[in-house]
């Protein structure tokens, strides 16, 4: 009968007996684990090589149990883990080697090599109508990346954003960007968030300013973008008192229709400080020419812009060679007088020339 463990629940009266005689078969009376005959060494090696997968092992140990000074179990045992220890390290060739410290390049060890990976791609840098190409090589052409589907030689990239037989899309180049204004290095509206300026605000000198006539149009030539206009900014330096009827507006220089005007802006201008209003309506400018006139409808004390910084007419606000009845750069529309809005029609180009235009940025 085949030793075994006592049944609980059964077993009754033989209980110990059966117990004494399962651990007999690994222990000495004296509670000393019995050796392990050649048998189970050999099928304890055999299992142990089973699992790290090295068919010498059962050879390496039966010699490290015959060639030590004990058969008893505990030199087995110190026996059995040295071997498999050794066995779970690899050397370079992949061979296991109890005699010697396994050792591989590198810092660490490494298990199995796994399978190789698909191929990369190979940079080529910019196409080349010389080079040849094999599948998989990527160059750069006109801002974009493709990929080599076949090898080609003197086999144009595509021009757009596409894939040819030749030529597989890798990566497509950004929207370009709206084209900057001015040159390099030189400040521009833009840099101001402006669409459009009479001049660069810089040159202004604060100390210099526009007198307005209650009732009249003081008016400035600005150069409109093809764009979208929404309002007006310019510097006030005295603040006006009791103001009344108070505009800005933008007149076609060539025709002098009214592109587009303020609600009244009285209030603003009774403080000083740069001020920005906003049209009534935005408009589409077509570019090209056009005046922002102010309109002062009256007031106790009227408000003072700053304005251009040269004060000399004869420079400023020439009208051109020949054209005394032409398009000034800054003056004041003298035929109207005592004025509460801003006409739909207002025709600079007959007007007086002065050096009082003020200084205004459009956006």
């Amino acid at each position: 009968m085949a030793s075994r463990l006592p049944t609980p629940g059964s077993d009754d009266g033989t209980w110990g007996n059966i117990l004494n005689d399962f651990l007999n078969q690994a222990h000495n009376t004296d509670g000393s684990l019995k050796p392990l005959s050649q048998a189970q060494i050999t099928n304890l090696t055999a299992d142990l090589a089973a699992k790290v997968g090295n068919t010498d092992l059962d050879a390496k140990t039966a010699a490290l149990v015959s060639n030590g000074a004990s058969t008893t179990n505990d030199a087995l045992k110190a026996a059995a883990v040295a071997a498999v220890e050794q066995a779970s390290e690899v050397t370079p060739a992949g061979v296991w080697d109890f005699a010697v410290a396994p050792t591989v390049s590198g810092s660490a060890l490494t298990g199995n090599e796994g399978p190789q990976g698909p191929p990369g791609l190979v940079w080529r840098a910019a196409w080349n109508t010389n080079a040849s190409y094999a599948a998989d090589d990527a160059i750069n052409y006109n801002g974009r990346a493709f990929i080599a589907l076949q090898a080609s030689t003197g086999i144009t990239p595509p021009a757009t954003a596409v894939s040819t037989a030749y030529w597989g899309l890798l990566a497509d180049r950004g929207e370009q960007g709206p084209a900057g204004t001015g040159a390099a290095g030189v400040i521009s509206p833009s840099d101001l968030a402006l669409k459009a300026w009479v001049c660069d605000p810089v040159l202004l000198n604060a100390g210099t300013r526009t007198t307005f006539v209650a009732g009249q149009l003081n008016g400035t030539l600005i150069n409109l973008p093809a764009d979208t206009i929404t309002g007006a900014s310019f510097f006030i330096g005295v603040a006006g008192v009791a103001l009344t009827n108070c505009y800005l507006a933008v007149l076609d220089a060539a025709t002098g229709n009214r592109l587009a005007v303020t609600a009244d802006i009285s209030s603003t201008l009774t403080s000083t400080g740069v001020k920005r209003v906003a049209f009534s309506a935005p408009f589409a400018a077509m570019g090209g020419p056009a005046y922002v006139v102010m309109l002062i409808g009256g007031g106790t004390t009227m408000p003072q812009a700053v304005r251009l910084p040269n004060t000399d007419s004869g420079l400023s606000n020439v009208r051109g060679p020949g054209q005394p009845a032409g398009r000034i750069r800054t003056g004041q529309i003298t035929t109207n007088t005592g004025l509460t809005a801003v006409p739909v029609t207002n025709d600079m180009s007959g007007n007086t020339a002065q050096a009082s235009g003020l200084w205004v940025g459009l956006d």
